[in-house]
């Protein structure tokens, strides 16, 4: 394109000069997200969601981009290595959708130090080891989505004080069938009802 038609790109959105949005989803992507990708300052929203042909690992790189609030890889199953932890310095981010990719690895107990994370969508993964107990840090949590991974472990009670959870969803995992920790810290932290779709064990709901 022309230097100057930036504003006019379908999937782009341009504001004082400075890319403020990538609405790349659905586009028919293909190959490895370059590095690249995380050198704009200014960007608030990366969607790149729907795009099967997407491959390799998520650059640590993303880790840059501090002014993003919205983040979306999920439906790309040719994604896979870890979540990067980089992704616990974006500081300004309120949604993390990546389910139904097939990301693996441990999840990054850094994504506790996101202040203004309100959704964290990890589901459908091949995320492994235990739930890191730093998710409850986020003061601003409402939906924690974990479910069909092979997560073990214990189910920590500290993801629970984040005060405004309205959504914990665990299961389709391969967790010890203890959800007192949790279901006392909900309880006890605010008198509305909870949903918790939690299972302690593999195809076990409740």
């Amino acid at each position: 394109s022309d230097p100057g038609t930036e504003c006019w790109w379908r999937c782009v959105s341009v504001r004082g000069g400075h890319v403020e949005a990538l609405l790349l989803n659905g586009n028919n992507l293909t190959g490895s997200l370059p590095p690249e990708i995380g050198y704009f300052p200014q960007l608030e929203v990366l969607q790149l969601d729907g795009n099967p042909g997407l491959t390799g690992p998520l650059p640590s790189t993303l880790g840059n981009l501090g002014s993003l609030e919205h983040l979306s890889v999920s439906g790309n199953d040719g994604l896979t290595g870890s979540l990067p932890s980089s992704l616990g310095q974006l500081g300004n981010l309120i949604r993390l959708y990546a389910h139904s990719t097939s990301l693996s690895g441990p999840i990054p107990p850094e994504l506790g130090n996101l202040p203004k994370l309100r959704s964290l969508w990890l589901n459908y993964n091949q995320f492994s080891g235990t739930i890191p107990p730093e998710l409850g840090n986020i003061p601003t949590l409402t939906t924690l989505c974990l479910d069909g991974n092979h997560l073990t472990g214990e189910i920590p009670g500290e993801i629970g004080q984040s005060v405004g959870i309205e959504v914990i969803r665990l299961n389709y995992n391969m967790l010890i069938e203890s959800l007192e920790p949790l279901i006392k810290e909900v309880y006890e932290l605010r008198q509305r009802e909870v949903q918790l779709a939690i299972a302690a064990m593999a195809n076990h709901d409740i």
